[in-house]
Parts: structure tokens; sequence; C-alpha cells
């Protein structure tokens, strides 16, 4: 059972005294029923009583006391366990290949790393109670065939009648659970699409209403499969009473007619009837919701197999800072890249690239918006591994292990740029960067920079391009890939980054790469690449550039 691989695997406690508590508890809560039968038996027995009712007050102290203290340390165990997994899933998403990120970016696809984390928190805590209760339901069952061993084959035999119709409603609620989970999981996709184009669906009617009625439909089969789930539940609680009702009236009305001697023990016998009601009706409840808790679990795992099996960057052997202090130039040789749908069928072919560039040059990358500019960025930067070719830093191979240490060479401002709400990892002469570029990219008046945070990052798409330029040139990294950070901009500061900005990259050291489609200013460049098609057709070096005309 997947349940007890989860605590075998991934919650680090000792379980012999949880486990040998949790028995304690269960023979405590089972040894009441003994006290007050007893304490029935003989009620005109003040001396008796007065024992009776000691042993009461010690098995129920012991009770309350193990369950206490086994649900407490086995609840922080398994949320122990828990993080340690949800951060072990982090890390191995961290740590995946961009083309992987790129073909799983829905949330819902990692949804479970949330949602179905903390649904097992609330899961394993049932699964403690209902070992318990089946210790409980064991020995008030060995306590009952102790009393009437008739009794007690009856007992067994009702559950066996009762058992066939139990299983199967736990069949059909663990296919209603599943049934419920995809839904929920397409209801998430169609609100993230909302999300995404809701200028487009603003702008278009019978597309909202069509993505409207999908979303809804997706909504009202994930609300009826969960209703058929609680019906089952339902059923299986109704139909154990019914069985137990039934039973009892066998017990209490039929029995005594053909066996004499059972009436003498029929109060002895109730009341231990229905003293295992209870655990036992919980039983009836909790373990299909074990199934939600199981199939949350498989979630979790399905993910972690999931990142297992696809490429990871491979662990960094190289020295980073030497790598960032010696960079001279940077070469791709016969490089090319394949985009693949989930079949493995080739989608885009972009190179064999083979381009040299160096130390302190301006490059503009120029083309038609899918003619392969972006995809380049992301092989010169090491951000797609490629299937053909060589990259060489300093004219030296970059091995697998080397392409963390190549990352550390760029500061990148890419088309699909995200503003974080904090700086991760910002030194303090980077956040003094960070200052110099706001003045320089003219967002003074518009955001504050306290030294860790921005004051205000929901600007207009221009504004936000240039806040997250100043991000990526503070980190003061040798080459800046700049995808289109010109657009969206208005023509007074688009003069003020071609004629300043960019020469003053050069003159503080970098290499910049540019893709631009602003024809009147290639000039600015030292190099201008064409791209077309996903090749490279044209390498225009140019004799003169407009660096400080104004």
């Amino acid at each position: 059972m997947i349940l007890f691989d989860f605590f075998r695997d991934e919650v680090k406690a000792d379980y012999r005294p949880l486990l040998a508590l949790l028995v304690c508890s269960g023979l405590a809560n089972a040894s009441l029923l003994i006290f007050i039968n007893l304490g029935a038996e003989y009620a005109f027995s003040e001396s008796i009583k007065l024992v009776l009712l000691a042993g009461y007050v010690v098995a129920l102290l012991v009770y309350v006391l193990a369950q206490r203290y086994t649900l407490d340390k086995a609840i922080a165990a398994v949320e122990a366990g828990l993080a340690e997994m949800k951060v072990r899933l982090f890390n191995k998403l961290q740590q995946k290949e961009l083309a992987f990120i790129e073909q799983h970016h829905h949330m819902s696809d990692f949804a479970s790393l949330v949602k179905d984390s903390n649904l097992l928190a609330q899961g394993t805590t049932q699964f403690i109670l209902a070992i318990q209760n089946a210790i409980v339901v064991l020995i008030a069952s060995i306590y009952l065939a102790f009393l009437s061993v008739t009794t007690f084959y009856l007992l067994i035999g009702a559950l066996l009648v009762a058992l066939p119709f139990y299983a199967a409603n736990i069949r059909k609620s663990r296919h209603c659970l599943q049934s419920s989970t995809q839904q929920e999981s397409s209801f998430l996709r169609h609100i993230q699409a909302m999300l995404r184009g809701f200028i487009l669906l603003k702008l278009d009617d019978a597309e909202a209403t069509g993505l409207a009625q999908s979303t809804q439909s997706a909504n009202q089969q994930s609300s009826t499969a969960r209703l058929a789930f609680n019906t089952h539940m339902v059923e299986n609680i109704i139909f154990s009473n019914a069985v137990f009702y039934v039973f009892l009236w066998v017990i209490v009305f039929i029995l005594p007619m053909f066996i004499s001697e059972h009436q003498a023990l029929l109060y002895s016998i109730i009341s231990t009837l229905l003293f295992i009601m209870v655990p036992l009706l919980m039983l009836v409840v909790v373990v299909p919701m074990l199934a939600r808790t199981t199939q949350n679990l498989s979630s979790l795992y399905a993910l972690e197999k999931k990142l297992d099996q696809a490429p990871s960057v491979a662990c960094l052997v190289a020295d980073q800072s030497s790598v960032v202090s010696t960079f001279k130039s940077l070469a791709l040789h016969n490089v090319s890249f394949q985009y693949l749908n989930p079949q493995q069928q080739s989608l885009f072919s972009a190179g064999p690239f083979n381009l040299r560039l160096q130390a302190g040059e301006l490059v503009f990358l120029v083309g038609q918006n899918g003619s392969g500019k972006s995809t380049f960025l992301k092989l010169l930067s090491g951000l797609y591994v490629p299937h053909g070719g060589t990259l060489l830093l300093n004219d030296q191979p970059v091995a697998a292990v080397e392409r963390t240490a190549l990352h550390e060479l760029f500061s990148p401002v890419f088309a699909d740029f995200h503003l974080f709400d904090e700086l991760y990892g910002i030194s303090d002469q980077q956040a003094a960067e960070v200052a110099f570029w706001l003045r320089e990219m003219q967002l003074e008046a518009v955001t504050r920079f306290d030294g860790r945070r921005f004051s205000h990052t929901r600007l207009s798409t221009g504004l936000c391009k240039r806040l997250a330029f100043v991000v990526a040139v503070s980190k003061q990294r040798p080459i800046c890939l700049l995808d289109e950070v010109a657009a969206d901009q208005d023509p007074a500061f688009r003069q003020h980054f071609y004629h300043h900005i960019l020469p003053l990259l050069k003159q503080r050291g970098h290499t910049v790469i540019l893709v631009s489609h602003d024809h009147d200013y290639w000039s600015c460049a030292d190099r201008v690449i064409r791209f077309e098609q996903g090749q490279i057709i044209a390498d225009e070096r140019l004799s003169y550039a407009c660096y400080g005309k104004q």
C-alpha cells in the first residue's frame, strides 16, 4: 500500500515507541468496556466497585495521554516528511532543462505540490486513527469471543456478508475520485487560459462564450463526480448501520430463543457490540477518505517520476568565478536544435549555427518573428541542450557539466521575462547598481528600491521591460542578452536607449547581444546578424557606429 511506502520512505521517525503507544491506547480504550461491564456485574459490591473505578480512571488516562502523544508525534513526523518531500520535488523541478519547463508550464501540472500535499497531511492523520480504531475493534472482538463464541461467529458472518457490497462501493468511490481530480485539473487549465487570453476574450464574445461553456462543463463534471463519491460514502454508512441493527435484532430477539445461557450475558454482549459499533463506523467513513489520500500521494510520486525521467542540468564542476573573469570569446560550431512534440516528432529546426562572438562587441540579431533568434539566444546561453554541434568558450568546448557555469556569463531579458517580487541573492554592490540603473533607465519617479524590493512592479509593458533590464544588468555579468527591450518604448526613450544606454554598457565592459526590429538604429551595432527560417543568412560587420549621437 502506498501509504505504508510513504511512512517507510519519507517519515523519518522511530516507529517502535509510536506503535507501542498506539497499541497501549487501543488496549486502554478497549479495557474501558471491560471495566464498565465488570462494574455493572459487581454493582452491589462497594470494594470491587472502587477497584474497578480506579482501573477505569487509569485506563482512561492511559488512553487519552497515549493517543495525544501518538497523534502529536505522528502528525509532526508526517509534516516533516511532507515538507522534505516538497523541497525535494522543488529542487528536482529547479534542476530540469528549460525545454521540459516550457512543455509543462501549466500550473495544473504542478498543483499537486501544494493541493495534494496539504490534503495528504490531513489524510495521514485519518490513517493513524484508522489503525487505532482497527486495534480497538480487534481487542473488543476478542473480548466478545470470550463472552460468547456464537455471537462472535455471527459478527464475523455479518461482516463477510456486508464486505462485498462495501468493497464494490469503495471501487466506485475511487473511480469517481479519479474523474473529479481530472476535471478539476481541466477546470484549472480553463481558468489559466481565461487569465492569459483575457484581452482576446473581451474582444470576442463567441470565443468567451465557448470558453465559459467548456469551463462550466468541466466544473459540472467535477461536481457530479464529487457528489457521486459522497453518495457512495453515505450509502456505506447507511448500509453499515442497517446491517449492524439487523445483527443486534438477531442477538437480542432471536438468539436467546435457541441458546438459554445467552440471556444471562445479554447486557455485556450488547454493550460490547455497541462499543464495537463506534470505531467500526469510523473505519467505514475513513477508508474511502484514505482512497483520496492514496490518490493524492500517487499524484506526488507520479510527478516525481516524471521529473526523474526528464533531463536535468548537470551538476556544476567548473569554477564559475574563473569562467566569468576570463571570458574572451564564445562560439557555436554546427550547433542545431529541434522542437519536438510529445510524440518526439520535429516541429521546427534551428541551425546549424556557426558564429563567433568576441568580448566587448555590440551585436544586433535581426529577422522576422519565428526566424530563430530566441532559440539562438537560448542555445548560446546554454539554456537549451544542442541536438548537435559544440559550444566553445574561450576556444574550449563546453562540456555538459560546465553549462551551469556558462549561465553565469549572462544577464538576460527575454521576451517572456518575469519580474520577481523580491530580488533574491542580491549583494550590496548589486543593490547599488540597481539604484544607478534606475536613474539611467529613467525609472526613479516610477518605482523605488529598498535594497530588496521595488515599491511598484505593476507597470506598463514598456516600463516593466525597463525594470527587467535594470535587474539584469545590475548583476554585472559579462554578456547582456536583450530580446526586444526597446520595443513598447516611446520614441524619446528608444533614442536614449540606443544612443546612451548601449554605449554605456560597452563602456562598462559588457558584451551586448540585442534582438532588435528598429531598422533606424542598426547602425549603432558592431555587427548585425540576420536570421531567416532558423538559419543565419548574413553576418554584417559595420565599420561605423552611432555612439554618442543625440
